[in-house]
């Protein structure tokens, strides 16, 4: 019989995620599983987090984050019931927002292996983002996701477009060299974004062992309108405004500070290594 541990993390999304925890005890009870519930502030001190055949995570994209290290190229299953601010994760598998179904998806029982990364050698699962990218993630209060949900990013993305600023870039990836000044990098294994509307990448997926890597150049207002608008248009070549390439691992150097993983705001460094980890996860999906 299957064993589940479900880990709550209250700080996600708009409203605490112990509040769920009567519908997934309710389903969970009649579908006759194990199963065990646990806030995810005890994970680091468990002695029996092995003996759980599957994690449920009630959450956003920073709670699964959060249990990549217990996760990847592990004899696990990683479950998601999306409660979060963004739920990117779960939108590019096609879990539901809602709770009931999202367990659904999980008693149904459909796995597959997807890709992760790693950033100087700390698991990551979605992307990795500098400049402009970093400060809507890291600049947007708590209370404002608390209120409007994604919405929150969305209202702080429009006043960051006007605090654009360049930092000069040294990429490194396969045998090429890249220096450039941009506004914004992204290094992506999903490169959904708002869901799954608007993408940093074409074609994008996350079991396909490549980043998907975007730097906008221009600081300029209305060629980030312009840009951003091909975007959701997907239209997605390089121009001298906007680079696009997929590479398997990429080293980075650089004077930016602003940066997130995985929506989760992360000290800065001078020096990265990104390389993806083909097939390190297994996750239930919907077909």
């Amino acid at each position: 019989m299957k064993s589940f541990l479900v880990v709550f993390n209250n700080n996600s999304g708009t409203k605490e995620a112990y509040s769920f925890k009567k519908i997934i005890y309710q389903k969970l009870s009649k579908a006759g599983v194990n199963f065990r519930f646990v806030f995810i502030d005890i994970i680091p001190i468990m002695r029996d987090l092995d003996k759980y055949d599957t994690i449920i995570t009630v959450g956003g994209d920073g709670t699964i984050n959060t249990f990549l290290p217990y996760l990847v190229n592990k004899n696990k299953t990683l479950g998601i019931i999306p409660i979060g601010t963004a739920n990117l994760l779960a939108a590019k598998l096609k879990i539901p927002l809602n709770v009931s179904k999202a367990l659904d998806v999980i008693l149904e029982g459909n796995t597959k292996k997807i890709d992760t990364a790693l950033i100087n050698d700390k698991p990551f699962i979605l992307r990795t983002g500098f400049g402009y990218d970093a400060k809507i993630i890291n600049n947007t209060p708590r209370i404002w996701k608390r209120k409007m949900g994604y919405f929150a990013y969305v209202l702080n993305g429009f006043f960051q477009i006007f605090r654009l600023k360049q930092k000069r870039y040294v990429l490194k990836y396969e045998d090429k060299k890249l220096i450039v000044n941009a506004t914004s990098l992204i290094v992506a294994n999903a490169g959904n974004m708002y869901r799954n509307l608007v993408s940093v990448s074409h074609k994008s997926k996350i079991d396909d062992g490549r980043f998907d890597v975007f730097l906008l150049r221009s600081s300029n207002f209305f060629t980030f309108v312009i840009e951003f608008i091909k975007i959701i248009l997907n239209i997605k070549i390089t121009t001298k405004n906007v680079i696009y390439f997929k590479t398997d691992s990429i080293k980075i150097k650089t004077e930016e500070t602003a940066l997130h993983v995985d929506g989760e705001k992360t000290k800065s460094e001078e020096n990265y290594l990104m390389k993806i980890l083909p097939d390190s996860l297994n996750v239930y999906y919907k077909k």
